[in-house]
């Protein structure tokens, strides 16, 4: 089964509050939940990589960066299209995946974990370094909006629209991939990846498909942020995003359609709503956190979706099931007929002829048997 009844039934939830909450909530929470949205594709490139295919990696800021830095670099200085700079980030992203993705995934485990943060760091000091070309720490201002005729992207409204209908396309190609010949590749690769190269399976292909894979929808979600924010800054890519978004993915569900958008509202809400406790706020998100990796460690949107799923299953099937007085009924164990009944066990004149043992009748209509026999 590609997604789990539960996993399908948290995700129609989410999508009808998605589409409720244009209209019930002010325009703070649709930009809140708009970023939401963007940074979803980032988990969702994550899970692709680490859930699906076995990939331990903290590279999502790697590429966040190159599709960010892409479309501000091409858009500020020479005036490229914003649609066709972010197109330009998504292709240029693919290709250093995949360049970098062929030595580096000869390691395993935690050796690629380790490689893709170093590269993390190395891209933050490329950022910083490169004054003249990225601006710096100062990063680059003014970058024009995603448009499509007259509707422009940097209002809350259409933002908030496009990113979920991102969202919903990043889905829906990713769950095809998993249903098609390189997601079961991958299954195997997470799996059993000392039995994959017996199987036929050409190990470090498909872990360059899937890191490529990843890394596209990261560039896109780095591209978002920076086109609707018209700022690109170093501190939107560093290695703590790497961290955040990885945490995303293990609090929303791993392997999961619902877990990268539950972990990314998690993560990115609960922070900013803690600000009101004042300066427990940072440690009282950690604990939330924490809560939830223990309580709920398959990750909270799968496990809420079960267990709302066994209470309704408990429930329906409780209706169908008889009541308290309904197993001893009018010919039962003590009805007419039965062990006591008239015809019962021995019948007529037998051992509880009549009215039973005590039924005036029974022993001598015994009696009156022997007797004549």
């Amino acid at each position: 089964m590609i997604m789990k009844r539960a996993d399908a039934g948290m995700l129609a939830v989410l999508a009808l509050a998605i589409i409720l909450i244009p209209a019930l909530l002010d325009d703070y929470w649709v930009l809140t939940f708009g970023t939401v949205g963007a940074i979803a594709l980032a988990v969702i490139g994550l899970n692709v990589a680490m859930g699906w295919a076995g990939l331990l990696s903290f590279g999502q800021p790697v590429f966040m960066a190159v599709g960010g830095y892409t479309s501000a670099l091409l858009t500020t200085r020479y005036s490229v299209n914003p649609w066709l700079a972010l197109l330009c980030g998504l292709a240029l992203s693919a290709v250093v995946a995949a360049v970098v993705g062929f030595p580096v995934l000869k390691l395993e485990s935690h050796y690629f974990a380790v490689a893709t943060f170093a590269m993390s760091l190395i891209v933050l000091s490329v950022i910083n370094g490169a004054q003249g070309f990225t601006g710096g720490a100062i990063g680059i201002t003014g970058i024009p909006p995603l448009t499509i005729l007259s509707v422009s992207f940097a209002d809350h409204l259409p933002y908030y629209a496009l990113v979920w209908v991102l969202v919903a396309l990043a889905l829906l190609a990713t769950y095809a991939i998993r249903a098609s010949r390189t997601g079961r590749a991958f299954r195997v690769l997470a799996a059993r990846p000392d039995v994959a190269s017996s199987l036929g399976i050409r190990v470090r292909r498909y872990r360059v498909i899937a890191f490529v894979i990843s890394a596209i929808l990261a560039s896109l979600a780095g591209s978002l942020v920076v086109e609707f924010s018209t700022y690109a800054s170093p501190d939107n890519f560093n290695g703590d995003v790497g961290i955040l978004v990885f945490a995303m993915l293990f609090i929303g569900g791993i392997r999961t359609a619902s877990g990268p958008i539950i972990g990314a509202a998690v993560v990115t809400v609960v922070p900013v709503e803690a600000t009101a406790i004042g300066k427990y706020s940072a440690l009282t998100f950690e604990l939330i956190l924490l809560l939830i990796l223990v309580v709920w460690p398959r990750g909270l949107g799968i496990s809420v979706a079960e267990g709302v799923e066994d209470v309704v299953g408990r429930f329906v099937g409780s209706l169908g099931k008889p009541r308290a007085g309904g197993v001893p009924g009018a010919a039962g164990v003590a009805g007419g007929a039965g062990v006591s009944g008239g015809a019962g066990v021995a019948g007529g004149a037998g051992v509880a002829g009549g009215a039973g043992v005590a039924g005036g009748a029974g022993k001598p209509g015994a009696a009156e048997g022997q007797a004549h026999g």
